[in-house]
């Protein structure tokens, strides 16, 4: 190894274990309906908050969590409305807090939920990872939030004409004050008929401000409680982490240049495509990776073989779709007598400067390594009788030729549907895809433990899965020639190990003789290759 590549990958990795560290810093704040029905929820969060924080600790070596405690009645309870914890380590005394809540009041159906809310949010957050669970059984106040047929609010609690609450809260500002503190907002229903009204009507003025809710339904059982918080708790770690190694591949893109910032220009979203007869034509060189012939060739170094040659697209000028990092146009490629429907995707930070074609080629270079191992992963399937299929769009990088000014952008065929997240690059396992997870796992392992295959997004289709923009951990953080080896989501070993503290294996896993062993503080590899 060179001295150049040891420097490099020696300061990588510190950035690595860095993002690890801060990324498990946790605020956990439990937002508790304590009105008379909740009696059995406030004693599990109790009795149990100790073994949560337990189970959670055995997953991630570095974590520090402090909790903190909301319960809300109603209005008439006047002073006893809310009950504030507010955030502390120390796990006696929030129990000891917790026990002296008693379950009483509420009046009416609905509570004061837009009070609890409020409440949390004015908490001392500070912690890189902010987590709230809400836990009720019962609406806020407001007709439009409230299930079909219910009694309808109390008159002294009714909300005026622009939804605010007697005490001037609505459900848009308090919305947009949890996404503005960088809150990850679980809500936990006890009566889901109750409470998926408010819920629907929540993710309604949610989405277009960017901000999710996850849902989870407790199905009137509290002894579920735990696992659903334990889960919450890791998947908000790992959406933390996956945030910031994307953003960490936007500064390394801004890195030596004066770029303008983006955050206060708002782009309109395009959601239907163009006429295309208005779009001109533009010539383009197109890129793409040729897969490697054999899997060894993956642990000896990337060197895939690339080809290219010239194309004319037709291009939609507004986007359509943007992610943390991209913004997605409507394309098309119109070279031949016959015409192809593409996705145009480009760094949001290019709008504003010239474009770094590298990180175009980390894509384009992480989606073919995919693809590849999707094959082989198919045909082991296959063999073993599983009928699913994983697949990757087929990903190309170009240079608009007829352009000025440097232009980069990935291409990729357009797919059609609603798009899904299966798993995320830090450890997030999401539904119960077991087929993707297990993937996942086969790619350590048929590879003798060099790289792993994640952040898995995509379609559901009857016969498996087309996925798209997957990340790559692998040990080798750098290449010879000082380049981030796919790139900056790429987290090595502990990206690997993240994966494994949520993996649990499925019946996949076993057809395909995975298993996996834990370690000290956390699950460190699959056990097959020790």
């Amino acid at each position: 190894m060179s001295l150049q590549k040891c420097e490099m990958t020696r300061k990588r990795q510190m950035v690595i274990d860095a993002m690890f560290v801060k990324a498990q810093q946790c605020d956990l704040c439990f937002v508790v309906d304590c009105t008379g029905s909740m009696a059995a929820y406030i004693r599990e969060v109790k009795n149990k908050v100790k073994e949560m924080v337990d189970d959670i600790t055995s997953r991630f070596r570095y974590l520090k969590v402090r909790i903190a405690f909301v319960g809300y009645r109603d209005f008439c309870d006047g002073d006893d409305r809310l009950d504030v914890f507010n955030f502390n380590r120390d796990v006696k005394k929030f129990t000891d807090f917790v026990e002296g809540r008693k379950p009483f009041g509420g009046g009416d159906f609905p509570e004061d939920v837009f009070g609890g809310l409020n409440a949390a949010i004015n908490l001392n957050w500070e912690s890189e990872t902010r987590i709230l669970i809400h836990i009720a059984d019962a609406p806020c106040h407001g007709d439009k939030f409230l299930p079909k047929g219910a009694s309808g609010d109390d008159e002294r609690h009714k909300l005026d004409a622009r939804g605010r609450d007697r005490s001037g809260l609505s459900a848009p500002r308090l919305l947009s004050d949890l996404r503005d503190r960088a809150l990850t907002y679980h809500f936990f229903h006890v009566i889901a008929n109750n409470t998926i009204k408010m819920v629907s009507e929540f993710k309604k003025i949610a989405s277009p401000m960017g901000f999710k809710i996850s849902e989870v339904d407790l199905k009137g059982t509290p002894n579920l409680l735990q696992d659903a918080v334990v889960n919450s708790v890791t998947a908000s770690i790992a959406g933390t982490l996956h945030l910031m190694s994307k953003k960490a591949r936007a500064r390394r893109a801004r890195k030596g240049r004066k770029v303008a910032s983006l955050s206060g220009s708002k782009v309109v979203m395009h959601g239907k495509q163009p006429n295309w007869d208005e779009i001109s034509e533009e010539q383009a060189l197109e890129v793409w990776c040729e897969p490697p012939t054999e899997l060894e060739d993956l642990c000896e170094g990337l060197d895939l073989v690339k080809r290219q040659h010239a194309v004319t697209l037709k291009v939609a000028s507004k986007p359509f779709a943007e992610g943390h990092q991209r913004r997605a146009y409507y394309a098309q490629d119109v070279s031949d007598s016959k015409m192809f429907e593409l996705v145009m995707k480009r760094f949001k930070n290019d709008a504003k400067s010239p474009s770094d074609y590298s990180k175009y080629e980390d894509q384009m270079e992480i989606q073919c390594v995919a693809g590849h191992l999707a094959t082989l992963f198919n045909a082991k399937l296959s063999s073993l009788g599983f009928t699913q299929k994983v697949e990757f769009l087929r990903v190309r990088a170009i240079k608009m030729i007829s352009r000025q000014e440097p232009f980069h952008a990935n291409l990729e065929p357009l797919l059609k549907g609603e798009f899904e997240k299966f798993n995320s690059n830090c450890g997030y396992v999401g539904g119960l895809h077991d087929v993707l997870q297990a993937f996942s796992h086969w790619t350590y392992r048929a590879t003798n433990g060099f790289l792993m295959v994640v952040d898995l997004q995509g379609l559901k289709a009857s016969e498996g899965y087309m996925l798209t923009d997957p990340a790559i951990h692998c040990k080798e953080l750098c290449t010879m020639d000082g380049r981030y080896l796919f790139g900056t989501t790429n987290l090595g070993q502990k990206g690997m190990e993240a994966f494994f503290a949520t993996h649990r294996c499925s019946d996949v896993c076993k057809g395909l003789n995975l298993s996996i062993t834990k370690g000290h503080g956390e699950v460190l590899r699959d056990a097959s290759l020790q």
